[in-house]
């Protein structure tokens, strides 16, 4: 069985490591934190690597870890308690995923989470929050989600395979400047991607800053995807496979207005969408005239259009 180097199960234990390094565990994890109400500062948990070796296992509930260091294991955190919050902390470079999270209600804020093989959070519960972290340079994606009731707020996501990964759910991204992820042409990959085909896929983007790269890639018939306030325009010359900025390979776009788009950018099938297949006009865009235009608090006045005038000089290639 695995087992750990530090193992809490009391509650009230405050364990300030001051930078002691927990390394090199066999089939292991280095720190476990099994009860409740506990603070864990400053540690240092590494090189965990064989079978599921975890930098931190996050059992209990109500902890917190600040100031921390999950490098160079299979998993940085294993989150499976409830209530915990995680702030400051670096989880660089693990095998694996940097946070993997099934537990609920638990708060991320300003962690550094960077060049993980595969994600830097995978979000597999419900009522977390996710605040102001750096999520850069992983190779499957920044975010992936896959349960609702999650919020993201101000996080920097760059230079991911996917900056988010929207597998399930009803989610709220706020604020976050998704920029730089994906390749170039590439299916299923970019600063959005959306696959699941399911009524379940029910995301929300509001005021976020999109760039460089494919925008959106959207493949769910099924999806209610609402669009918000968000700046899609940019000067990059990456885009989706089909060459556009947002793709929309399936359906059920549902547009809240205020985004920012520039001439062209979004593909057929999207200006497709103002004509039926679940599109729901709710407000306005503005198309600027190219990339980069547009950039700046946007104007809520004539420069604007109704989203299915938009929609249809789009589709028209205009």
């Amino acid at each position: 069985a695995t087992d750990a180097c530090i193992i809490i199960t009391a509650s009230n234990v405050n364990l300030d490591c001051k930078g002691f390094k927990v390394s090199g565990l066999r089939d292991g994890t280095g720190i476990r934190v099994k009860g409740n109400d506990n603070k864990i500062t400053n540690c240092v948990s590494e090189k965990n690597l064989y079978g599921v070796g975890y930098g931190f296992s996050v059992i209990g509930g109500n902890n917190s870890f600040t100031g921390n260091t999950a490098n160079n294991n299979f998993d940085g955190f294993g989150v499976f308690g409830s209530g915990n919050t995680f702030t400051g902390n670096t989880v660089n470079d693990n095998n694996n995923e940097g946070f993997y999270i099934t537990g609920s209600g638990n708060t991320f804020t300003g962690n550094t989470v960077n060049n993980n093989i595969r994600n830097g959070f995978m979000v597999d519960s419900s009522g977390n929050t996710f605040t102001g972290n750096t999520v850069n340079n992983n190779i499957e994606g920044g975010f992936t989600v896959g349960d609702s009731g999650n919020t993201f707020v101000g996080n920097v996501i760059q230079g991911n395979t996917r900056g988010i990964y929207y597998l399930w759910g009803k989610n709220v991204f706020e604020g976050n400047d998704i920029s730089g992820n994906g390749g170039d042409n590439k299916i299923g990959e970019g600063n959005i991607v959306i696959r699941q085909d399911a009524a379940q896929v029910k995301p929300t983007f509001k005021n976020n800053k999109v760039s460089d790269g494919c925008g959106l890639w959207q493949a769910s018939t099924n999806a209610q995807i609402t669009l918000e306030g968000n700046n899609f325009c940019d000067s990059g010359t990456r885009t989706c496979a089909d060459g556009y900025k947002i793709s929309c390979v399936g359906g059920g776009v549902v547009d809240g207005g205020r985004n920012v788009f520039f001439s062209g950018a979004l593909s057929p099938s999207c200006g497709q969408l103002s004509g039926g297949n679940g599109c729901i006009s709710k407000g306005i865009n503005r198309v600027a005239a190219a990339p980069g235009d547009g950039q700046q608090q946007p104007n809520y006045g004539d420069a604007w259009l109704p989203v299915f005038a938009l929609l249809g000089v789009l589709a028209l290639g205009g």
